[in-house]
């Protein structure tokens, strides 16, 4: 028996309420934050409309959509346009680079850290392009991974490490492909998240990806005569289309130009700082341009600033993932404690959220002039602080019991791994929601 390639799903079409009873149903007035709303028989639209639905086919798709990056340059932005025709799911970018020279080498997952940023805007919208580091976007992809074994495999996946230190055979491609952390990617298995109705937008989504440089890229102290851009450098969709698209809540929404559609995600912010780091006494930093708005966790990590970067002579090893175990971590609110970890109970309270241990499978490559470079394998982390109460596994959903603070206000201390300057690399999670209405989009975060 031939198996039918297309995989269906059922979602709904609303029945056509009085007016009066779908402007309570989609509001346009600003929605309460903390109550995200309830998916009914795992459809396509976070709308209590969900269970006045008749059902209709769905087909979802893998790849059919794909964009070239404009420019494969390291260093270089480039922009990708999504049509706002589909259901979309996920976005992934997948590279191919060149054969390495002498005395060059790749990280794991070289194309995850090759991502200096990611900026992302909903068609036409309130507000101007979001942008996301690169250090923040790994760490949001690792927190969407249930356990040890997945955050392996997606680290594999984005670009196996190379340290033979030797020419690669000519014709040799290395690839990577990532999935990008935007307000609708899944990649978690736990938690429900619907795809994003761009039917309902009038203009299309448009996200820019940015590469970094050539030295933060391939290591070792040939880096300089290694290739400077990627071969292929292109964006694959995940999409679902309805099989009629006459029944998207667009038509109805555009009928009555009060109703809105509100689509709820966790808006990112980073935050980044420099200090010198000391694994004897014990740092204290400030965090600063935190948004006043529900803000349901907070998650960091320390790096070397020498890991992030091939110097001169290779004196550099060029690990940007080698995030350190830092210990006895506290965070303070105006004098007030709201997380403290002596030693490495942090790790313990990971064991509460997470299915694994929340580490981060990584490989580190030691320094050195000339190759054969030697790598270790190492257990990073990402620390991540909920400041709720309720909450679901991992920061993939929506949590409750959110705080809202003041700039300035927080103080986070911990002990390093080493002496050296370091970076501090911080992922600021909110709850949010998109309003769409008469083709617009509107974000919400108070």
């Amino acid at each position: 028996m031939e198996l039918n390639p297309l995989q269906t799903q059922t979602m709904g079409q609303p029945v056509e309420p009085e007016m009066d009873q779908i402007d309570k149903i989609l509001s346009a007035k600003p929605v309460l934050l903390n109550n995200p709303g309830t998916v009914i028989d795992n459809n396509l639209y976070y709308s209590f409309t969900n269970s006045q639905l008749v059902a209709a086919e769905a087909v979802q798709n893998f790849g059919r959509y794909q964009q070239s990056l404009s420019s494969p340059q390291f260093g270089s932005t480039s922009s990708v346009t999504i049509p706002n025709s589909s259901f979309v799911e996920g976005l992934n970018l997948y590279l191919e680079l060149g054969a390495l020279g002498a005395n060059q080498f790749l990280p794991r997952a070289w194309g995850l850290t090759a991502i200096d940023s990611i900026s992302y805007i909903l068609g036409s919208s309130n507000v101007s392009q979001l942008t996301l580091n690169g250090q923040s976007h790994a760490a949001i992809l690792m927190s969407n991974c249930e356990t040890e074994e997945k955050r392996l495999k997606a680290l594999r996946l984005a670009g196996e490490e190379y340290s033979l230190g030797v020419a690669q055979p000519v014709g040799t491609i290395n690839k990577a492909v990532i999935q990008l952390q935007l307000p609708w990617s899944k990649i978690n298995a736990l938690c429900k998240k619907l795809p994003l109705d761009s039917n309902l937008l009038s203009n299309p989504l448009i996200i820019q990806i940015k590469f970094k440089n050539q030295n933060e890229i391939i290591g070792g102290s040939g880096y300089s005569s290694g290739p400077t851009q990627f071969q292929v450098a292109k964006v694959y969709a995940t999409q679902i289309d309805l099989m009629d698209k006459s029944l998207s809540l667009k038509n109805y929404m555009f009928i009555n130009p009060s109703l809105s559609y509100n689509y709820p995600f966790i808006f990112n912010q980073s935050f980044t700082v420099d200090f010198t780091n000391s694994n004897s006494n014990v740092v204290n930093l400030n965090l600063l341009q935190i948004i006043n708005a529900d803000l349901i966790g907070i998650s960091f990590h320390v790096i070397d600033q020498a890991d992030e970067n091939a110097g001169v002579g290779g004196a550099n090893a060029l690990s940007p993932m080698n995030w350190q175990r830092v210990t006895d971590i506290q965070l303070k609110f105006n004098g007030l404690i709201f997380y403290d970890a002596p030693g490495n109970t942090s790790e313990l309270y990971d064991l509460q959220d997470y299915p694994g241990s929340g580490m981060i499978p990584y490989s580190v490559v030691s320094a050195g002039g000339a190759g054969p470079y030697l790598t270790n394998p190492k257990e990073v982390r990402e620390c991540y602080m909920s400041l709720t109460r309720l909450r679901n596994t991992l920061f993939c959903d929506y949590f409750q019991n959110s705080i809202r603070i003041s700039n300035n206000a927080l103080t986070l201390s911990f002990i390093g791994e080493s002496n050296n300057p370091a970076r501090l690399y911080v992922t600021y999670y909110y709850n949010a929601v998109f309003q769409i209405k008469t083709g617009q989009s509107a974000l919400i975060l108070e």
